[in-house]
């Protein structure tokens, strides 16, 4: 500590003198610029000199402000060596200057000096040699600088000049002291200066002498110059009386300085026997101690002793804890928040502190406790601190648990009653004053009974006498339904969970009551909605069955049951195939797979069932696909008709042409026939009527019945008549709409064959059929509601949005319009799903979708994604500010409080806008880049809006360029790996390698291309390819001689939370034949945070194969000590952030003290990586490290070069 003292007083010292020598150079400098041309002073330096001088002092006090500066002083010191050199090579090459160029060149031995004390400053910052040789640079300067005053003093003209050149001047000398002096004390922590810093009798000694010994010469020789310039005696009588005087003289301060230091020793001594004396009787008071903790901590906050009580209450022997830090004794949360280093900087600068705070005991428990610190002084400084700690965690826990207890109580939204063995109220919280409407004063004291109506209340009486007589249960523990009454005697449904418990050995009651009145409301309308759907299809006119993707039925409906002949529960036992006939079981196979796949909508099959009473009957099946969110099949629904009479009347249109007259079964099928040539239509005799038309009104000609066919029907029918009459179909069939009498539209399935064509080939003759359709339409129109949109709010789904959308844009593309596409998330909802249940955040979701259309037209559409995530398609839109004034509206609506019960929930909402065209052509993309703008408005802090721009679009190509180019590195296999080795440090010799990921020639660092590898996936591969690598890596140099060696391969979060990773590790094993005991995979902290007990399972699956598991990166993320302990791992690696600066650096020294005793203690290796400099692999060797790895011991190289560094390396950081 004394040391560091000193250290920063030297330090202190060598940058005033920098700075002085800066600002008399800078000073002179500038007045010789001002005076140019005028004489002045011959004693006056010269101005080049003048500036060198100014740029070494600024390099000089440069290197003490920070790390940051270094550069700039390495800069300035380069340049004065520049001008230093060329000055020599002038002097070398032309001679002596001639008058005018005396000007700019400033004298030889000038150059000379700052020629050494330059180099000195460039050496400074590099190891003990280095700072070695810049200390007898700066020696020579300091030397020369005392020769020069010398010959100044004496008149000797060799000494201060070189030949006939330019003397150096007085002014020059005083500045090359100072500098000289300024370049000695920089480092006083190394080198010759070592022992001017050191605190011992030795650096007293040197600081005393250090000025007397440059001084006392000097002084000394110019006073004998004067005496032989002024004295009548000889030269020889004049030396003899000179030296004897400067030999009393030193003889005198060297007996002053000895008895001085005596007299420091003497008194030190004593008071270390003092000191001694007082901490035996102190110890063995305190040791006799057992209810309070008391401990010494050293001035760095290391614990010193130890004694009885301290160990009684935190469980720690004084052999284990002495010597680790204040930090070890507290909470890892009281850590992270600095309460240790607060309450040692509160004691160094007042004194004393004292504080409650949690305790972690050796077992892992915690306690509450009570600590109070006070410092220690001896001579006016801080020796350390004592401490004493209490546990009071009963008092805290006690007072907590009243605490909680009644916070819990208070914020309950369920009403809680507490009652005595007579039923008499004692406590009650406030949800059961709103629930029950009575004031607390009201209820407490009062019987239960006044809370139920009858026959309830005498029910209650009768259980309760009943219980406490026999102790028969019939509701303890159990939740049932019953009905409460308010104050005001209205009743209400609650559900009601009673329990027993024993106070001061009485019983007591308590009741939890949850009202249920909109729970029942939901559930009736459920039933209601439920019993009208039902209705709707079990009544349909047509067979409707639900069935699984493997066609096994569901569920079926009355019709269908009346069409087959079984029962329903006879028919959900079967598949469609058990009803099919035989020879058709292979009709409609493919269209239903193409079904499932989503290549087509819907498909239509004509087959033939078997009926239970063994009849066969021919039916028309129309079935689309429901899928689920993910887009699988979840199940399908078929619309069977049974067609059995049209299919007899084909077959006797076929055997009889003439015969039109076909009687089919079911009003609704109505045939009809057209004459090609005259454009009439004939036998229409029930087509009328079905369409409410009255016969006087209705005409032959083909365009009247046309007219009845709304346009974007009559475009496909038209397309079905020009197939016909080119010949290329004589059967077609379709679903049209035509308009009844009272402006309703009935569906007609509509089938047309051709039954003559003329000599051109051009039809003649057409004839067909007109079936009724529209009861199966809205049957099928209601299944398709139901699977389109969202239940909860009635939104369309993703699905049905996306397709709206698309029709949407369409739209405005024909029309040359601008549309928009608002993606909208909502802010802060899961904690209400978090905290109020999901019922409150259902609420708020039909709130906010209600909001949503009110805040855009009726053409506009609103749907729901999933989760709290809605998609806005608007139509027609003025541009960008009409996109923005909506967003606006839709944030403003969403910002107010939602009302729920008694709530008031609060939500808002982030939203990303895409326009059309200008962002995407088609929904996905402006979806997508819509969500990229969301995403851009919460990393703007959220309830805003924000358009998607370039910018956005730039990122998400250079993610998917780098992706792309990470595919096309694997596959041209371009990547490699390098290997860094790790080095016991103990014996000097390595252990293992460290497999590390390179991509040579593609211009980026692995931290530049690994977060893309594991944002986008690729990571998976690459991780894979990485580890069979060096698996293959280890197998060659185990065969080369080199098997001692253990492989550690690094493994991403995404990697080893990937299913079957145990199962990739134990293929890469087998697949090179290395033993599974020399391959370790290094695993980060946070890939073990999300799921801790999930994590430890897949470390254990790992360690069963026989790797290994080292903990990377420890320290870096917020580690739980307690998971640590419970985590199979092997070894733990300390993050090299903890490592730079470990010799300077305080706490990063306190962090990786406490990193190595937690690996010591928990039994696992511990390795320190990042090692660049033998001071701090000096430091990991004082803290006992078991091994490291790092620039300093060898960079990371490729594997036959890493083999021949192992073969021909010897010695690098042994002991």
């Amino acid at each position: 500590m004394e040391t560091h003292i000193l250290v920063g007083q030297i330090k202190r010292l060598s940058k005033i003198f920098a700075g002085i020598t800066a600002m008399l150079g800078a000073s002179i400098a500038v007045t010789r610029l001002y005076l140019f041309g005028v004489a002045v002073e011959p004693q006056f330096p010269h101005a080049v000199a003048s500036v060198c001088f100014m740029l070494c002092g600024a390099a000089v006090y440069l290197r003490h402000r920070d790390e940051r500066s270094t550069a700039v002083a390495s800069g300035l010191a380069a340049a004065v060596l520049s001008i230093a050199v060329l000055t020599i090579a002038y002097y070398l090459s032309i001679g002596t200057p001639t008058a005018l160029t005396k000007i700019a060149v400033m004298p030889p031995n000038t150059a000379a000096a700052l020629l050494l004390l330059s180099l000195a400053i460039l050496l400074l910052p590099g190891r003990p040699r280095s700072v070695l040789a810049a200390q007898v640079f700066a020696a020579g300067g300091l030397g020369m600088a005392v020769l020069v005053m010398v010959g100044h003093a004496f008149g000797v003209i060799a000494l201060i000049q070189v030949g006939a050149n330019m003397p150096m001047t007085v002014g020059v000398s005083v500045l090359l002291l100072l500098l000289s002096l300024a370049v000695l004390f920089a480092r006083p922590d190394a080198g010759l200066m070592r022992v001017v810093a050191s605190p011992g009798a030795g650096g007293i000694l040197a600081r005393r002498l250090l000025s007397p010994a440059v001084a006392t010469p000097v002084l000394s020789a110019w006073l004998t110059y004067q005496w032989q310039q002024n004295s009548a005696h000889g030269i020889a009588f004049v030396l003899a009386v000179a030296a004897a005087g400067a030999a009393l003289l030193l003889l005198i301060f060297t007996w002053a300085q000895a008895m001085a230091l005596d007299r420091y020793d003497a008194a030190r001594m004593h008071r270390k026997s003092e000191l001694a004396r007082i901490e035996d009787n102190l110890r063995l008071l305190v040791q006799t101690v057992r209810d309070y903790a008391i401990f010494r901590l050293a001035p760095d906050g290391h614990i010193a002793s130890w004694n009885t009580g301290a160990q009684h209450i935190l469980g720690y022997p004084a052999d284990d804890i002495v010597g680790a830090s204040f930090e070890r004794l507290f909470a890892r949360e009281e850590v992270q928040s600095g309460v240790p280093a607060q309450m040692l900087e509160t004691a160094r600068n007042h004194d004393h502190v004292s504080r409650e705070h949690w305790s972690a005991r050796q077992d892992g428990t915690m306690c509450y406790a009570h600590t109070t610190m006070t410092a220690l002084h001896e001579g006016g400084e801080l020796v350390g601190f004592v401490n004493v700690m209490q546990d009071i965690s009963h008092s805290k826990h006690a007072a907590e648990e009243r605490a909680l207890l009644s916070s819990m109580l208070s914020t309950m939204p369920d009403a809680v009653i507490v009652i005595d063995e007579g039923g008499i109220i004692e406590r009650a919280n406030p949800a059961a004053e709103r629930a029950f409407g009575y004031s607390m004063d009201e209820l407490i004291g009062r019987n239960v009974k006044i809370l139920m109506p009858s026959p309830h209340r005498e029910q209650h009486d009768a259980y309760l006498t009943r219980y406490l007589r026999s102790g028969e249960r019939h509701v303890l523990g159990i939740n049932r339904e019953l009905v409460a009454q308010r104050k005001d005697g209205t009743p209400f449904p609650i559900e009601l969970m009673v329990s027993e418990m024993l106070v001061g050995g009485r019983r007591k009651f308590t009741g939890v009551a949850r009202d249920i009145t909109e729970r029942k409301r939901t559930e009736e309308k459920l039933a209601q909605y439920d019993q009208r759907f039902r209705a709707v299809y079990d009544n349909a006119a047509v067979g409707i069955a639900l069935m699984a993707p493997d066609m096994h039925l569901l569920y079926v409906n009355r019709k269908m049951t009346e069409i087959i002949g079984y029962s329903g529960e006879e028919l959900t036992s079967r598949n469609v195939q058990d009803i099919t006939h035989p020879d058709d079981i292979e009709i409609g196979r493919e269209p239903y797979r193409k079904l499932l796949r989503g290549e087509t909508d819907s498909i239509l099959i004509e087959k033939r069932y078997r009926c239970r009473n063994g009849d066969t009957i021919w039916v028309d099946a129309s079935i689309s696909c429901v899928r689920d969110k993910n887009g699988e099949a979840a199940y399908a629904i078929a619309v069977i008709e049974d067609i059995s009479a049209r299919k007899a009347a084909e077959a006797a249109v076929l055997k009889s042409k003439q015969d039109l007259d076909v009687a089919l079964e079911g009003a609704d099928v109505h045939l009809w026939h057209l004459d090609c040539e005259s454009r009439t239509l004939q036998y229409l005799d029930k087509l009328p009527a079905a369409l409410g038309l009255v016969q006087d009104e209705v005409r032959n000609d083909i365009d009247f019945w046309l007219a009845l066919i709304p346009p974007d029907d009559r475009e496909q029918l038209a397309k079905l008549v020009h197939e016909v009459r080119h010949g290329s179909r004589d059967a077609v069939e379709t679903e049209l709409r035509m308009r009844t009498r009272d402006g309703q539209w009935k569906w007609m399935l509509v089938r047309a064959r051709v039954l003559e064509r003329n000599a051109n080939g051009t039809p003649r003759h057409v004839t067909g059929t007109c079936l009724d359709i529209t009861e199966r339409k809205q049957s099928e129109q209601e299944m398709l509601q139901l699977a389109q949109h969202d239940t909860l709010t009635g939104l369309p789904n993703r699905a049905l949005s996306y397709a709206f959308g698309e029709r949407t844009l369409a739209s405005a593309r024909r029309d040359g319009l601008q549309s928009a596409v608002l993606f909208v998330d909502l802010d802060r909802f899961k904690p209400i799903n978090d905290t109020y249940g999901h019922d409150a955040g259902d609420a708020v979701l039909r709130e906010v979708a209600r909001r949503l259309r009110g805040c855009v037209r009726a053409d506009d559409m609103v749907g729901r994604l999933g989760g709290d995530e809605f998609l806005l398609v608007l139509g027609d839109v003025d541009g960008p500010r009409g996109a923005g004034r909506v967003a606006a509206q839709c944030i403003a609506a969403l910002g107010q409080p939602c009302p729920y019960k008694e709530l008031q929930l609060q939500v808002s909402s982030s939203i990303g806008i895409a326009m059309f065209p200008a962002d995407g052509d088609d929904i996905f993309t402006l979806a997508r880049n819509a969500d990229a703008a969301m995403y851009h408005a919460k990393e703007c802090g959220r309830d805003n809006f924000q358009f998607f721009t370039q910018e956005l679009n730039e990122r998400s190509a250079s993610t998917l360029a780098m992706e792309n180019r990470l595919r096309g590195g694997l596959r041209q296999d371009e990547f490699r790996l390098h290997y860094q080795p790790i080095v016991d440090l103990e014996s000097g010799f390595v252990i293992g390698a460290e497999a590390l990921l390179r991509w040579p020639g593609a211009g980026v660092t692995p931290d530049q291309f690994i977060p893309v590898a594991e944002y986008t996936g690729v990571i998976h591969q690459l991780g894979e390819w990485a580890l069979n690598e060096a698996c293959r890596q280890q197998r060659a140099w185990q065969a080369n001689g080199l098997d001692a060696l253990t492989m550690s391969v690094n493994v991403s979060p995404a990697q080893f939370r990937q299913e079957g990773f145990r199962a990739t590790v134990a293929k890469a094993v087998a697949a090179s034949g290395i033993d599974p005991d020399c391959l370790q995979l290094e695993i980060t902290e946070n890939a073990l945070a999300k799921n801790a007990e999930t994590a430890v399972d897949a470390l254990r699956a790992l360690r069963q194969i026989g790797v290994h598991v080292v903990l990377d990166d420890f320290g870096k993320d917020y580690s739980s000590l307690s998971n640590l302990k419970q985590l199979p791992v092997d070894a733990i690696k300390i993050d090299k952030d903890f490592i730079h600066d470990l010799d300077s650096d305080r706490g990063n020294m306190a962090i990786t003290s406490a990193i190595i005793d937690l690996g010591r203690e928990l039994g696992l290796q511990v390795i320190a990586e990042g090692i660049e400099s033998q001071a701090v692999l000096d430091s990991l060797r004082a803290r006992r490290c078991k091994a490291i790895q790092g620039f300093y011991v060898c960079e990371p190289v490729a594997g036959d070069e890493f083999e021949d560094w192992y073969r021909h390396r010897s010695g690098l950081v042994a002991a």
